[in-house]
């Protein structure tokens, strides 16, 4: 194995044109096509002649919600195939086969359909219940994502990873050993996520809390990284757990439903009466989404920005702590190549979009460390 890594010419070029590619994606089906397809739906009477046929009483929230999310899920497959698995094999980044694609992609619907249909049916709720409506709903969305970042890692990481024990003792015992010089305690186990079963691409995260606390190592990270880059990458893992990003992620999204919840509680009983039903029936339902992810949008450079930050913090904590800053340049480059991620993006899309800093960035971070170190 190469070491340390050169990036690859031509997979510099090819990553320019793939990482544009994947942008203009995001942005098309994240952003465009929801925001075309919900003002359409609402326009035209789509919504209100969806409620209609809806059954009188209780019945009607879910089943209008299950409705609507299926056509929603319909506009939204075309470009989604294409773009996770068609354009994935086309860049020879996917191993997956269509079955499995399928699989997962009915593995994921559902899970978002349960979530989105108990919390859509709980939010139509309070809304008929109690004028603060917004403010409860806040409280019981902290609560569930607190429960589903906790049972994440037993239940819904399984759903589509086989997680089996790192077999190697001596090197999970060095990995720990590395957790627990580092500071990061009450973690005893190191999986490995069959990634390859679906893509070439590496990853590592910490997961969950509490006593669902997990390390999980991509077989794709292990088997084509050396271990000194394999250790800066559990490094800057350790990082984000030790500086409590989790937590600190978890605290912003909560901060920020309030708002979101009553500025969306405000458009609703502006445009819902102009739009023909009341702001809190069941046909507002796409002027909330539509709302909610205007607002996202606007909200999107600011978390990307908080996310970038927490994403150096660990980086330097990995350059501080393992100290093989050759070693974790080796890794940005290897790592960029490995997914094709163009290593200089332009600024905006990273401005934008990006949760991580691009390569480049990553990369001048060591090389500036290694040089303030031989001073």
């Amino acid at each position: 194995m190469k070491y340390p890594y050169s990036f690859d010419p031509k997979k510099r070029r090819t990553a320019k044109i793939y990482t544009m590619t994947k942008i203009m994606n995001g942005l098309i089906n994240g952003f465009a096509v929801p925001v075309v397809f919900l003002t359409a739906f609402l326009y035209f009477g789509g919504s209100n002649y969806l409620a209609s046929i809806m059954p009188e009483g209780w019945l009607a929230v879910p089943l209008y919600t299950i409705f609507f999310l299926i056509i929603l899920s319909l506009v939204h497959l075309p470009l989604r195939f294409y773009s996770s698995f068609v354009y994935e094999h086309k860049h020879s980044l996917s191993t997956q086969t269509l079955g499995g694609w399928a699989k997962d992609y009915a593995k994921s619907s559902f899970l978002s359909y349960a979530f989105s249909l108990v919390a859509i049916t709980g939010v139509y709720y309070l809304m008929s219940s109690y004028e603060l409506w917004w403010l409860w709903a806040g409280m019981i969305y902290i609560a569930m994502v607190a429960v589903l970042e906790y049972l994440s890692p037993i239940f819904i990481l399984p759903l589509f990873y086989k997680l089996q024990p790192l077999k190697d003792k001596k090197y999970k015992n060095k990995i720990l050993k590395i957790c627990r010089n580092l500071g990061a305690k009450g973690i005893n186990s190191v999986l490995i996520a069959n990634e390859s079963q679906r893509s070439v691409k590496a990853n590592a995260l910490f997961t969950g809390f509490g006593n669902t606390k997990r390390i999980v190592l991509f077989d794709t990270l292990m088997n084509n990284f050396t271990k000194d880059e394999i250790d800066t990458v559990i490094g800057h893992e350790v990082g984000h757990y030790l500086n409590h990003d989790i937590l600190k992620g978890f605290l912003l999204e909560a901060i920020a439903i309030f708002p979101v919840l009553y500025l969306t509680d405000i458009i609703l009983k502006i445009f819902a009466p102009v739009l023909g039903f009341d702001p809190y029936s069941i046909a507002s339902l796409p002027l909330f989404m539509l709302t909610y992810t205007l607002i996202n949008f606007v909200l999107m450079p600011f978390s990307s920005f908080f996310s970038r930050r927490m994403e150096t913090d660990a980086d330097l904590f990995a350059l501080n702590h393992i100290r093989k800053p050759v070693a974790q340049i080796s890794t940005e480059k290897r790592l960029a190549d490995n997914a094709l991620h163009d290593h200089e993006p332009p600024r905006w899309a990273e401005l934008l979009m990006y949760s991580h800093p691009a390569a480049g960035r990553r990369i001048k971070l060591a090389e500036d460390w290694m040089k303030k170190k031989r001073k």
